[in-house]
């Protein structure tokens, strides 16, 4: 092999190494993909306006899925089961990856268990409808708000 094609030789398996090294790393994503969905809360005026100032919306201290922040899919649907009435609440939110919850609920869920166990949002199948749940304001982008 003459010293040109010896140098062209190590030249291509550099190159060769160099290219394994990228792809290593690359990181391999971690997380499903993002669905997100519009949904409602109702609220009354006082946390509306709250919310409306900060711009963003927190969990509460305890509920069906752990304290967390609830949502319907339709105004219908969370009627009967919110707390507080007067305003209603359209989101988009970021569900990530779902855990499924029967009717009971689990009352015990806290956003630091959810996130040990790998996911993000708890949907719960109800009689009147599903409840999607989140415990992070940074899942929730407040579409819009009006008087009910």
């Amino acid at each position: 092999m003459t010293p040109e094609q010896q140098l062209r030789k190590r030249r291509s398996e550099r190159r060769i190494e160099k290219s394994s090294r990228r792809r290593k790393q690359i990181p391999k994503p971690t997380r499903t993909v993002i669905l997100k969905f519009f949904t409602i809360i109702w609220t009354d005026s006082e946390s509306a306006a709250k919310i409306r100032s900060s711009g963003k919306m927190f969990r509460g201290s305890s509920g069906l899925a752990g304290g967390g922040i609830y949502f319907a899919d339709s105004p219908s649907e969370t009627s009967g089961k919110a707390h507080n009435h007067g305003v209603i609440i359209k989101c988009e939110v970021d569900r990530g990856k779902v855990k499924s919850l029967g009717s009971s609920g689990d009352s015990s869920i806290t956003h630091r268990s959810l996130k040990k166990g790998g996911f993000d949002s708890v949907q719960i199948a109800r009689p009147g409808g599903t409840e999607t749940v989140v415990y992070n304001h940074g899942q929730v982008r407040i579409k819009s708000m009006s008087n009910a």
